[in-house]
């Protein structure tokens, strides 16, 4: 019997809270009521087998009465198994971030057969070409940088976002979670949140804040492989006074990062603010839930 993410990060919650209402576990996991329901009646099942309390309900609450959590944090660990979705997004993490993809590794990797591997390419292929990344074999085509940055932007915003709050995980590996923020351990955050308030300040658009921060700390983690965007696209106009802000300010997260903001970056960066590209115009972005 193997368990899901959904259950550890019900497991780490309790930890955090061992007396909880049904809405407040809804707002924090973003589930429906029902599934929550069905993921305690599964955890129940793991702790009835570890003899172990069980997650129980009065006053309307959710209670749990577990003492060692780092031991069952352990046990349910030791049987954790990836969704598709969660194996989908290692593959797409391989693709854009390593340039190739190997089967075997992959097999090894996600603990699954070759067949499962590449079904899951296959549903992936389908979903990178609905939003304009084109593969060919086991790579990613060339010159699709801002394909790939909106990507990552719509299925990893979540991620990025505990960077800033520090949340880091203490259930099952994330592969996926443990490789962005291993390239962001010992690097200070903190200056590009430093960068995006200055930025917001000079144009005085709040609303956009949240949309900018995550775009550059994506933009950032990009660089941080060596992926550039090589063109501006379409030719957009660029507001000077503001890729002259831009350009003036963002010199110390260039230097924390170890990037160089080419002027095509820059180029781009503004457009989030001025309305040219996807991540300004789509404000469904706004939504970091």
């Amino acid at each position: 019997m193997k368990t899901n993410r959904r259950i550890l990060r019900l497991v780490e919650y309790f930890e955090r809270s061992p007396v909880v209402n049904l809405e407040h576990l809804q707002a924090e996991l973003n589930l429906n009521e029902n599934v929550i329901r069905y993921e305690i009646e599964n955890l129940n099942d793991y702790l009835e087998l570890l003899n172990l309390p069980l997650i129980y309900k009065k006053d309307g609450n959710y209670i749990s009465d577990i003492r060692d959590y780092d031991a069952l944090i352990k046990s349910l660990s030791s049987i954790y198994k990836m969704s598709p979705d969660e194996r989908k997004n290692v593959l797409f993490y391989e693709l854009a971030y390593r340039n190739k993809l190997n089967i075997t590794h992959m097999m090894n990797l996600l603990d699954v057969s070759r067949n499962t591997v590449k079904s899951d390419l296959t549903f992936l292929k389908e979903e990178l070409e609905s939003e304009s990344i084109h593969m060919e074999g086991y790579k990613i085509c060339l010159n699709q940088e801002r394909e790939i940055r909106t990507f990552i932007f719509n299925r990893w915003k979540n991620q990025f976002n505990l960077l800033r709050e520090k949340k880091l995980k203490k259930g099952a590996d994330d592969i996926l979670f443990q490789r962005i923020s291993n390239d962001f351990r010992d690097k200070k955050i903190s200056y590009i949140e430093e960068f995006v308030d200055e930025v917001i300040s000079f144009t005085n658009n709040k609303d956009l804040s949240e949309i900018f921060y995550l775009y550059t700390i994506i933009m950032i983690h990009r660089l941080m492989h060596d992926y550039y965007i090589s063109d501006n696209k379409d030719n957009n106009p660029v507001d000077v006074k503001l890729y002259q802000f831009i350009k003036d300010h963002i010199n110390k997260v260039e230097k924390e990062f170890c990037v160089n903001l080419t002027t095509h970056e820059i180029q781009d960066l503004t457009g989030v603010l001025i309305g040219y590209n996807n991540f300004s115009l789509n404000l469904q972005f706004v939504d970091m839930t």
